[in-house]
This record gives C-alpha cells, sequence and structure tokens, in this order.
C-alpha cells in the first residue's frame, strides 16, 4: 500500500472514531434519560404507598363504610339519617352543583344569602327547582308543598323524625339544606361531584364537612374532627400503581438492554479501529523511514 493510499486509509479510520465517540455520546445520554425516567416511576411508586381516601361510615361498621362523595352527602337516606352534610367553604357558604345551584337561583336566593329563612313562597320556589332539576320526583314535590316549613330546622331546633315517614324526612332534609343556603350564602362548584376533587379539596382543607352538632346548629367540622369520616389507605390505588410500576420498569429495563447492547457493540468497534489505526500508523512510519533510508543512501 503506497503512501498517499495509507493516509487516505489513517484518515478514514479517524472519520469512523469520531462518529463511534459520537455514537458513544448519544447512547450515554440516552442512558441517562432512561435512568432520570426510572428515578421519577420510583419516586411516583413511592408517592403512591402512601396514598388515601376518605370513607363515610355512618353507622361505624367499617364493612359498611362508603367513598365519601357529594352525592352520598346530599342525598336525603339512612346514611345520613336525612339531614344534609353540606360541603361549606371557609366563609361557611353552602358549595352547591349545578344542579342545586340552579335550584337556588330558581328560588331568587342571592350568592350572599339572606341572612334570615326565606318566606314560604322561596321554600315553594327551591322545591320547583330541585324538581326541574330532577332531584326530587312529584309526591315529594307535593308533601313540601303541602306541609309546614320549618324555619328553625337546623337553626337551633330539631323536629324528631323517628317515626316519620319517609317522605316527611325528606321535606325535613330539603327545609334544613334551604335554611342553610340562605342564612349562610352560597357558591356554584359543580367539580364537587368528582369524589376525587371534593376528596382533594377537603383533605386540603379548602372545603369543609358541616352537620348538626349536638346544639341543634349546623357546625363545621375538617375532615379529621368529623367523627363520621375516616382516612384510611387507598389499597386500590396502591395495587393500580405497583401495577403500573411494573409495566413501566419493564419497559424501561427493555430499552436500557438493547442500549447496553448497542453500547457492547459499538465498544468493540472502537477497540477495533484503534487497533487498526495503530497498525497504518505504524505502516506509514515505516514507509517515511524506508524513504528516508533510500534517499540518504
Amino acid at each position: 500500500m503506497g503512501l498517499s493510499a495509507t493516509q487516505a486509509r489513517l484518515l478514514t479510520i479517524t472519520s469512523r472514531q469520531s462518529d463511534c465517540e459520537f455514537r458513544s455520546m448519544q447512547l450515554s445520554q440516552q442512558k441517562l434519560t432512561l435512568a432520570r425516567n426510572l428515578q421519577i416511576l420510583s419516586d411516583e411508586y413511592e408517592n403512591s404507598l402512601g396514598h388515601t381516601k376518605l370513607v363515610y361510615d355512618f353507622y361505624g361498621t367499617s364493612t359498611g363504610a362508603s367513598q365519601a362523595s357529594y352525592d352520598l352527602f346530599m342525598t336525603p337516606s339512612g346514611l345520613n339519617d336525612y339531614w344534609p352534610i353540606t360541603i361549606t367553604n371557609s366563609k361557611k357558604a353552602v358549595v352547591l352543583d349545578s344542579k342545586y345551584a340552579n335550584a337556588a337561583r330558581n328560588a331568587g336566593i342571592p350568592l350572599e344569602g339572606l341572612s334570615c329563612v326565606p318566606s314560604t313562597l322561596v321554600r315553594l320556589k327551591f322545591a320547583e327547582g330541585l324538581l326541574n332539576e330532577k332531584l326530587i320526583d312529584k309526591a315529594i314535590f307535593s308533601a313540601i308543598e303541602n306541609s309546614t316549613y320549618n324555619q328553625e330546622s337546623g337553626l337551633g331546633s330539631v323536629s324528631s323524625l323517628a317515626d316519620s315517614s319517609s317522605e316527611a324526612r325528606m321535606v325535613s332534609f330539603y327545609d334544613t339544606l334551604l335554611n342553610q343556603i340562605c342564612v349562610n350564602g352560597w357558591t356554584e362548584n359543580n367539580e364537587v361531584t368528582d369524589s376525587e376533587y371534593l376528596q382533594d379539596m377537603i383533605q386540603s382543607n379548602m372545603m369543609f364537612v358541616t352537620y348538626l352538632g349536638n346544639n341543634n346548629y349546623y357546625n363545621q367540622y375538617d375532615y379529621s374532627t368529623f367523627s363520621y369520616i375516616r382516612e384510611i389507605s387507598d389499597e386500590k390505588a396502591v395495587t393500580e400503581a405497583e401495577t403500573n410500576y411494573n409495566i413501566e420498569k419493564e419497559k424501561l429495563d427493555a430499552k436500557e438492554n438493547i442500549l447496553d447492547l448497542k453500547i457492547k457493540n459499538l465498544s468493540t468497534e472502537m477497540e477495533a479501529l484503534t487497533t487498526e489505526y495503530d497498525t497504518v500508523k505504524n505502516l506509514i512510519s515505516k514507509n517515511i523511514e524506508k524513504g528516508f533510508k533510500r534517499y540518504s543512501a
């Protein structure tokens, strides 16, 4: 091989070495990205292990506990003993979803409330709004229309419901709710119907649970002091997080194995190029040496 051809070969090898070094940098960067993603995945999994949820346990039996939800609180039933459990903000205004908010608007109740209990006409308009939003049926509307309005319910006075019919209990439920809306005011937030959103707002003390106390008034509680709500480990969320972690980690591991193989092959190629580079360089040196000897003779 002539000197010029050998020199050209050396330049080709040098170019390939530079290309290998560039590819090596790219693979190393990809490895760092994988390591960073794995750390993020691990952090998310560790955080999920402490994930909790709020359950409502009116009877204190644990087995009958249900996830705390706006529908459960604001629908009359044995689970709330036919007393509304209102969600309130820091100003004690009742937080209403869009349906209840429309009923309040239908009754002409301003956001700041009335600072007092309303008239029977406002009560009837509120009931009409509930009917329009399908929160009550015609039978309950008729029961409200033909019953005496209890303007003191939840405001220091409580009527015994022990022997009352289901309809009478529902009438009392909505009278009590109306009293709270009118006295304390209201605000609309339809996101409260999302149980996860509601839980986050309650746990962060952005919203509070308000319920009938021993003084026969509605008292505001944070979730840790309200006896019917317990915070427990969210086993379902933990299991889902573990499954997701295993799936995503398997994907990252597969990508890492591919990168490791590429790095190994690239390392072999670089070693071969280094050997060839040294060989060609030595050949050039010998050719130059021979040339000097020839001309010096």
